[in-house]
């Protein structure tokens, strides 16, 4: 970078920016998942069951879009595996959620069109980890973290996808993520994604 672009010659924190309104604020709210509960499954199984076809986990995920909505927020939703997205595609279209889900099967084509398409023609996104790098998402103002996982970086990139600064409206980027209390495996990825958002300075609430 620096052989093509020169030296650095300003540095600044996210929150100066974000305190100055280059990019929008963070709103993280975590939800608690109790239900059900597999103390002794490993982890795979534990995803399985626990996240991808857990109904009151993407019931929760139904709600919490049509929240969003209601706020007048175009919202990704972002999975870890494409069934997931086809669950949680179904479950948006029965709910009378108009929602459309991309994934790696899907051209770079289509996928580039339903980005630029959002706001216009798709106020609800289901992705899954295709959109975690390198992915500008100027229209999205929400995100709703489906897929769990551990990963520092990731946690911080997700909802970085949200927080460019908005043309109009409160300069807010919401996100919704989940504790999973079903799995001591899933449990320890969830408070692994909390103390990334912590320690990245966004403002984080734990929801009872």
């Amino acid at each position: 970078l620096v052989g093509d672009t020169g030296e650095v010659v300003a540095e600044s924190t996210r929150k100066e920016l974000e305190d100055a309104g280059y990019v929008a604020k963070a709103r993280i709210l975590f939800f608690p998942v109790t239900s059900p509960v597999d103390t002794k499954a490993k982890f795979q199984t534990a995803y399985k069951h626990l996240v991808v076809d857990n109904e009151g986990r993407n019931q929760m995920i139904v709600r919490h879009t049509q929240t969003l909505l209601n706020r007048g927020c175009t919202i990704f939703i972002l999975t870890r595996i494409v069934r997931h997205g086809k669950i949680l595609l179904r479950m948006l279209q029965d709910a009378g959620i108009e929602a459309v889900a991309v994934s790696g099967q899907d051209s770079t084509t289509v996928r580039r069109k339903v980005l630029k398409n959002m706001v216009t023609t798709h106020r609800v996104v289901i992705a899954n980890l295709i959109f975690d790098e390198s992915i500008d998402v100027p229209d999205a103002d929400a995100a709703i973290i489906a897929s769990g996982g551990r990963s520092r970086i990731k946690s911080i990139q997700r909802p970085s996808r949200v927080l460019t600064k908005k043309s109009s409206g409160e300069n807010v980027g919401w996100v919704i993520d989940f504790v999973d209390k079903t799995n001591k495996h899933l449990l320890n990825h969830s408070l692994d994604r909390l103390s990334a958002y912590k320690s990245e300075g966004f403002a984080v609430k734990v929801m009872k």
